[in-house]
């Protein structure tokens, strides 16, 4: 079995890209002082285990360019989580994004709940304590993404009216051939097995949740319960959904 350092490694040989977010939502956190205690770290991947896609930013700019750059992806959605130093400043720029769809304010009392809600409708919750906003998070993430799976579907048109129709028949053709290349494709469940896992081992290298799927998947997958294991994980059917989505041959073949 391949470590993560290995996989590491051997990254750079595989048709994956591995700056990809896997998944369809990614969890930001903006906080000046956030330094790399043991606490933190320990919160960090606490949060991890409920969305893999975690990136901290202790300055307002970084992360605001961060959201903007994110405005025009179809198939991404950002959860944030926000120190009170910044909130009234920063949540009145990057409210009404379209991709920002939850918020929680962490460290500061809950007297300014109700303050906070009235004012900003995608805040969540106001936090003192990280287990009580981590909870939320998980309960909270778990609905998101039951709803969000009710939209899996693949789709060769963009419903964009711009679209021209040249733009349209491209899509069609490349479509079709991804379907003819799927239809003939030489099975080689060991290359390719390989491949994902090292691919997936990089991407989920600070996940012990995920990484434990994984292991188990390299331990007992066999090709006739590839369905049972496409339904029976978030991790496999939440990256596979999202690359029909947006059309990702390369996850996909």
């Amino acid at each position: 079995m391949a470590s993560c350092t290995e996989a590491s490694m051997n990254w750079h040989h595989s048709r994956f890209r591995v700056t990809q977010n896997l998944e369809s939502y990614q969890l930001l956190w903006l906080d000046q002082n956030m330094t790399e205690t043991q606490e933190n770290l320990v919160i960090q991947k606490k949060l991890r285990g409920v969305i893999n896609q975690l990136k901290v930013f202790n300055k307002m700019k970084n992360c605001e360019g961060h959201l903007l750059n994110l405005s025009s992806a179809a198939d991404e959605k950002v959860v944030l989580i926000i120190a009170d130093q910044f909130s009234r400043e920063f949540l009145a720029l990057i409210h009404d994004l379209k991709q920002l769809c939850a918020i929680y304010v962490y460290g500061t009392t809950l007297e300014c709940i109700d303050e906070w809600r009235r004012q900003f409708s995608k805040i969540r919750g106001v936090f003192y304590d990280s287990e009580e906003m981590i909870n939320r998070i998980k309960k909270d993430q778990y609905l998101r993404e039951k709803v969000h799976e009710k939209s899996i579907g693949i789709s060769i048109y963009n419903l964009n009216h711009n679209e021209g129709l040249e733009q349209r028949n491209a899509m069609f053709m490349h479509f079709q051939l991804f379907l003819e290349i799927i239809l003939n494709m030489k099975p080689t469940p060991e290359k390719t097995k390989k491949e994902l896992l090292d691919f997936l081992r990089v991407m989920y290298r600070d996940n012990d949740e995920q990484l434990r799927v994984i292991n188990e998947f390299d331990r007992n997958y066999s090709m006739d319960r590839a369905v049972w294991w496409y339904t029976k994980y978030t991790l496999f059917y939440s990256f596979l959904n999202k690359a029909l989505r947006n059309h990702d041959f390369d996850i996909l073949t």
